[in-house]
């Protein structure tokens, strides 16, 4: 679990802090890799953790949200700006499933298992060959969509076994997010789209101390924010209005916070934007000690 002082990501195996600049993609997308099992996390762990004193505070509208923990819905991964096309793998923990995202030369983005087939290395820890993923340890190399490996660097003349296969699973852009299914098939219904007529501009990604269930109550009483569909919020902070915030069940006992603003600041107001959202952390943090 992430220190109370860690500043964006930290912990959160997402290498991705602070995130300047517009999204310019505004629909939705989503890729064709399926999982070959389900996820075997168990989704009850969140909200058992929660305190009485939170559990008595949840809303209507967190109650609305509380599907989205189940394995087969869709989870707010990361800005899909962190992801270029052929680009760095990343690393991130969605509801306690070790991910490697990565976007292909063709521009789809892929969640798989942070783990080669071959000799279990984190595939996070390669790197993309155009539409392919290339581990980092012997090279072994799989497609993009499917998972298959499609070539071994130290035997070009053999042919590659049939079924070695990375598992992979549901991944689509909406809205400028990069959402991820971890159930055996994607979900049927394409991520769930916030009240805003304007692409989002990310500003930073937080890692909170806290179980989702536990932030997703906080944002609603007493930090007053109002839902927008779920996972994910909007609101007024500080003397800072037009906040949009998405939170990612990543673990049992942490979650991960992705901020954006309706419009691009002003330059001279970011100094006071980025204390009031590591005020906003204070507070989740410490909503979860009561």
């Amino acid at each position: 679990m992430p220190g109370r002082d860690a500043d964006a990501a930290d912990g959160a195996r997402i290498r991705s802090t602070e995130h300047g600049g517009n999204s310019n993609s505004n629909s939705t997308s989503t890729s064709t890799s399926t999982s070959t099992s389900t996820s075997n996390s168990n989704s009850n762990s969140n909200s058992n953790s929660n305190s009485n004193s939170i559990g008595n505070r949840t809303s209507a509208a967190i109650e609305d949200n509380q599907p989205m923990t189940q394995p087969g819905n869709w989870y707010p991964a990361l800005p899909a700006q962190s992801l270029p096309a052929a680009g760095a793998v990343l690393a991130a923990s969605v509801h306690g499933q070790d991910l490697a995202l990565w976007r292909s030369a063709s521009g789809s983005v892929q969640a798989w298992e942070d783990r080669c087939p071959h000799r279990g290395v984190a595939l996070s820890l390669g790197r993309v060959l155009g539409d392919r993923l290339a581990c980092a340890y012997h090279g072994w190399e799989y497609a993009a969509g499917d998972g298959r490996c499609v070539a071994i660097p130290a035997m070009p003349q053999q042919p590659v076994p049939g079924k070695v296969c990375v598992k992979t699973f549901a991944a689509a852009e909406c809205q400028g997010m990069v959402w991820v299914a971890l159930g055996a098939t994607p979900p049927r219904d394409p991520p769930p789209v916030a009240a805003t007529d304007t692409a989002p501009h990310f500003l930073r990604s937080m890692a909170i101390a806290a179980p989702w269930a536990t932030v997703e109550a906080a944002l609603a009483d007493p930090l007053g924010f109002t839902t927008a569909g779920p996972c994910q919020w909007r609101g007024h902070w500080a003397g800072h209005g037009g906040l949009l915030l998405w939170t990612l069940d990543a673990a049992a006992h942490w979650c991960l916070l992705h901020v954006a603003s309706a419009a691009p600041p002003p330059q001279t107001e970011l100094p006071s934007l980025f204390g009031a959202l590591r005020l906003l952390r204070e507070q989740l943090h410490s909503a979860a000690d009561t």
